[in-house]
């Protein structure tokens, strides 16, 4: 795995702050279940490195684009200090497609996570809500060579044919859950078979009589992928609502309890619960 970001931060104690960045990872060498032992020398590192094409040991499609399986995400932040409230508004864009533009001319610059949260250091009733928007049905397009010309396109968010288990760790998606997990795959795939998605994500913290609580809503269309789209949009709506609080004061002993549910037609319809207790600070120590 190979990963490096940079980051510029302006505005210092001033009440606006604005950022901007963009991190690069890459998966690369090891064995491909496809393509067999791949490139893994000091000189294909700097191939990775700065993203070029493999030589002819690599598979065909990397020396067509690049060695390995790339990912570049691109964000940008505004925060605003009002009196006792924060607010922040930032957007974060993901490219597979070369050349890489600044995020607003990419060919994907529909897709990303579009968020605004706020938050407050003086009223505990309601400390913080957040609202996020993530869209990746337009993927550059369904097409990755068109008219004779490959130009990109059909990104096939967080899958690739070298590394056919793709950005998953142990056949879980890394990064987001709306894109589907290939945990859940009933025909035995390790590809994501589900990453064009709509999603609505919410979220609201605060504490109620000593009480800290939390509550996170997402809904979301599913339509599948561009190669194998579902026949119909596919929807799941997700709840998760938890409270936590001290058993015994200044003891560092509390106590939570959970409550999560799915519906939809997407995984079906499931509901869980956790009781918890944890203990911070010494264990020995009260």
């Amino acid at each position: 795995l190979h990963h490096k970001y940079m980051y510029l931060r302006l505005g210092g104690k001033l009440p606006v702050k604005v950022q901007y960045g963009m991190d690069h990872v890459a998966q690369w060498g090891g064995f491909s279940r496809n393509y067999g032992l791949q490139p893994s020398s000091i000189s294909d590192f700097k191939k990775v490195f700065f993203a070029q094409s493999g030589g002819s040991d690599a598979a065909q499609t990397d020396q067509i684009n690049v060695l390995g399986n790339h990912i570049i995400s691109q964000s940008m932040k505004v925060e605003v200090q009002v009196s006792n409230f924060q607010f922040n508004a930032y957007w974060q864009n993901m490219s597979e497609d070369s050349p890489i533009r600044l995020m607003w001319q990419s060919m994907n610059v529909f897709d990303g996570v579009w968020g605004i949260s706020v938050r407050n250091k003086k009223l505990p009733y309601v400390k913080g809500i957040l609202y996020e928007f993530i869209n990746t049905t337009d993927q550059s397009g369904p097409y990755h060579d068109k008219d004779g010309i490959v130009y990109g396109g059909y990104d096939g968010y967080m899958t690739n044919s070298v590394y056919t288990n793709g950005w998953t760790y142990f056949s879980r998606t890394i990064g987001t859950p709306f894109l589907t997990s290939p945990i859940y795959n009933t025909d035995g795939s390790r590809n994501i078979l589900n990453n064009r998605i709509k999603a609505h994500h919410f979220g609201i913290e605060g504490s109620l009589c000593k009480i800290n609580y939390r509550s996170l809503m997402s809904i979301t269309e599913n339509f599948g992928s561009y190669p194998n789209p579902f026949n119909s949009k596919m929807y799941n709506n997700s709840f998760l609502l938890e409270g936590s609080g001290e058993v015994i004061k200044n003891t560092g002993i509390e106590a939570k309890v959970s409550v999560g549910a799915d519906f939809g037609n997407l995984h079906g319809n499931s509901m869980g619960f956790l009781i918890g207790i944890r203990k911070s600070g010494s264990l020995f120590k009260y």
